[in-house]
């Protein structure tokens, strides 16, 4: 009897052990693999949204400088109407909002156009907005997945070692 006991008191460290000794395995396991794998998605998602964010912004510059190109074609349509080049600047702008051609160049054209061209500009941005949106949205849901994986892999860290220490104590 004495031995069947001794035995089972071994088995029972040594199980405290194993036990120990796997839940540190699991922690490590859960810290660098998918931790990290998710961290390189974050990061992947973010960087994503760090590009959507430069076409927006150049999208936006692009329009202000359209803008900027209308307001100096509305100057030379008042101040020199007949100049070839004034024409020809006109025309270029226009082109340049995607209009078509029209047989007759005012000020209402010039501002038509912009208008159609302004509208599609903010189309342009709201899409790629909602879509740099959804990367940070996914970015934040597996950090916050993240944090949790963190704090599983500290319990199993500090649960292992204490299972480890306590085979001195059974």
């Amino acid at each position: 009897m004495p031995r069947t006991k001794t035995i089972k008191k071994f088995i029972a460290k040594w199980a405290v052990v194993f036990l120990g000794v796997s839940l540190t395995i699991s922690s490590a396991v859960i810290s660098n693999y998918f931790i990290a794998k998710n961290n390189e998605r974050i990061g992947d998602w973010e960087r994503e949204a760090n590009n959507i964010a430069q076409q927006i912004e150049e999208i936006w510059e692009n329009s202000r400088a359209l803008e900027r190109r209308k307001d100096t074609a509305v100057i030379l349509l008042v101040t020199a109407p007949e100049h070839p080049h004034t024409n020809q600047f006109i025309l270029e702008t226009l082109s340049m909002y995607g209009a078509d051609q029209q047989p007759k160049i005012d000020f209402d054209v010039l501002e038509s156009s912009f208008d159609d061209y302004s509208e599609l500009v903010i189309e342009q941005i709201n899409e790629k907005f909602l879509v740099k949106q959804q990367f940070l949205d996914q970015a934040q849901s597996t950090q916050m997945d993240n944090d949790v994986l963190i704090n599983i892999a500290l319990c199993f860290q500090i649960l292992g070692l204490i299972f480890v220490l306590s085979k001195g104590i059974l």
